[in-house]
């Protein structure tokens, strides 16, 4: 059938307004729902899954690295299956590990998709999301995380050397965790 745009000349238009609309209630859809996590400090942050490991801080928490705002975070899984929100250095852009904290959780409802809670604290429930089987021991990134997790992050990077929190932490790690890097996790960081 031939369609006679001439003649038609009021009409022109609505199949560009009917593709417009389309696409605008179609973008929306495309961005998948923001879940909320909230780490062991109380700090609230949201978590995108189209983001990937993406993390923007709800509170607006920041550090100052030096001379560079650290603003960012992300979601990370520990080698032996702990959730944690890690701070990003803004000169390295890695996590920055005296940062990270675990993910808490009162049910699994509170953890990411996939992810269980487990004496309040968000892990790994299968094994192929795990690196390592610990045994029982965990990973010494995730230890440090479990051991600070009642510390909220320092406004400065340079505070947490020269907190006394830290200095337990290195102790510790230095007790506790062979030279694989997987560590016994103590009473005090449980």
């Amino acid at each position: 059938m031939k369609v006679d745009f001439e003649s038609h000349a009021g009409r022109r238009t609505w199949p560009w307004a009917l593709i417009a609309a389309s696409v605008i209630a179609c973008s929306g859809s495309a961005e998948a729902p923001s879940t909320r996590l909230r780490d062991t400090t109380g700090a609230h942050f949201e978590f995108a899954t189209e983001r990937a490991d993406a993390l923007e801080s709800v509170e607006g928490l920041a550090t100052e690295c030096g001379d560079k705002q650290l603003a960012a975070f992300r979601f990370l899984r520990g080698k032996t299956g702990l959730a944690m929100v890690c701070g990003i250095d803004p000169s390295s852009q890695t996590a920055a590990d005296y940062l990270c904290r675990p993910v808490a959780c009162d049910q699994t409802a509170d953890c990411p998709e996939g992810w269980g809670c487990n004496q309040g604290l968000c892990q790994c429930q299968t094994v192929e999301c795990r690196e390592l089987d610990g045994g029982g021991r965990i990973h010494s990134l995730e230890l440090m995380a479990r051991c600070l997790h009642a510390i909220p992050r320092f406004p400065r990077c340079l505070q947490a050397f020269t907190d006394p929190s830290w200095a337990l932490v290195s102790q510790v790690l230095l007790a506790e965790c062979d030279a694989e890097g997987l560590c016994t996790v103590p009473d005090t960081c449980r």
